[in-house]
């Protein structure tokens, strides 16, 4: 879909450089491609589609792939989830809950892995922004962190009735923590035994 004219003068000479007025085009023409496909993706999504018919979230994802392969991008799992008629959060949170014993869970995981692959991949080969694709894959939810950053797994339902200050804090930790919480809001402080003035 790029201008193709261009794409045919720099074939026939590998040596030619783009002209600055080349290059415009070419990012004008991508960027046009790029915004008309996802348009048209957000346009046949009138509909949400139900995560619970995985056939039909399969169709929906191999068509989006090949809107992406066709104009040249990296499918997300952003843009599948705006295909799918669906907030990012609610399918995130789908993947999270329900990943493991959920057939429809388990494919948008799997997309998700093989789109980051891919990503990797086409980074390392020097064809995709390296600072772009690290800060894409450091958000896609798939703890990927710094390696100098441990990555710690936290059991969500053992701290579901705590605030998330307080994941990671033994019982008998957070019971003070509360108690010392409310000594202070409510000026309940020990008495020293101390009557000097």
């Amino acid at each position: 879909m790029v201008n193709n004219e261009i794409i045919r003068q720099t074939e026939k000479d590998p040596q030619q450089r783009y002209n600055p007025q080349q290059t415009a085009a070419i990012r004008k023409a991508t960027v046009q491609d790029v915004l008309l496909a996802q348009t048209d993706l957000v346009k046949k999504a009138g509909t949400r589609t139900d995560l619970d018919d995985v056939e039909a979230v399969r169709r929906v994802a191999e068509e989006y792939t090949a809107v992406c392969a066709d104009i040249g991008i990296v499918p997300n799992l952003t843009g599948l989830c705006a295909r799918l008629g669906l907030s990012r959060s609610y399918v995130y949170r789908f993947i999270r809950e329900h990943g493991a014993d959920n057939p429809t869970g388990q494919f948008l995981n799997q997309m998700r892995l093989s789109w980051a692959s891919a990503r990797m991949a086409l980074a390392e080969r020097g064809v995709l922004d390296t600072a772009m694709s690290i800060f894409i894959l450091r958000n896609s939810g798939l703890n990927l962190s710094n390696r100098d950053e441990p990555e710690v797994e936290v059991e969500e339902d053992k701290y579901k009735d705590r605030p998330r200050w307080a994941y990671g804090m033994s019982d008998e930790q957070y019971q003070e923590k509360l108690m010392e919480e409310l000594r202070i809001r409510y000026g309940l402080y020990e008495e020293s035994g101390d009557d000097t003035e």
